[in-house]
């Protein structure tokens, strides 16, 4: 629990300095970060709950298989509950939809990538769960008001 308090403050003085430097695309990612890792925290408070409940399970269900299409009855299914059980536990415990979620997960891993690495923009669409680059660049353009490759030029990774 100390080490989530940690990376909390960490990230709420992040927020501050990038939202003091104007940098708007990392002050963005650092909110979404700030979002998932509470909502990894609400849904980790209790082991016991962990251990029996749906949340946990699908929370990392989601994270490891981001690169992969999406399926809620899939999901529930993998591990063994009701779509109706686990959208109502999920949005008691963790405060915001599946589909929320997941598109928080894949937008983060999807800057990770556009700043870690020269891989072309269609292959962190694929690596991010997306069907096509035009889906992801809508969908990147939408959650941070520009396109993946400015993104990755204002943050000093070359284009190729």
């Amino acid at each position: 629990e100390q080490g989530r308090r940690e990376e909390i403050d960490r990230l709420f003085c992040r927020i501050q300095y990038e939202t003091g430097q104007n940098r708007l695309f990392q002050t963005a990612l650092a909110v979404l970060e700030l979002i998932a890792l509470c909502a990894d925290t609400a849904s980790n408070g209790d082991s016991a709950k962990r251990e029996t409940g749906a949340v946990y399970p699908a929370l990392e269900y989601i994270k490891n298989h981001l690169a992969e299409p999406f399926s809620l009855d899939e999901l529930c299914r993998g591990i063994h509950v009701s779509k109706s059980y686990l959208c109502h536990r999920f949005r008691d415990e963790v405060k915001m939809t599946v589909m929320e979620y997941l598109r928080i997960q894949r937008m983060i891993r999807a800057c990770e990538l556009l700043r870690q690495t020269d891989l072309p923009v269609s292959e962190i669409a694929a690596e991010c769960g997306f069907s096509g680059l035009s889906h992801f660049s809508t969908s990147f353009k939408k959650e941070f008001g520009c396109a993946p490759r400015e993104y990755r030029k204002a943050n000093g990774v070359p284009l190729q």
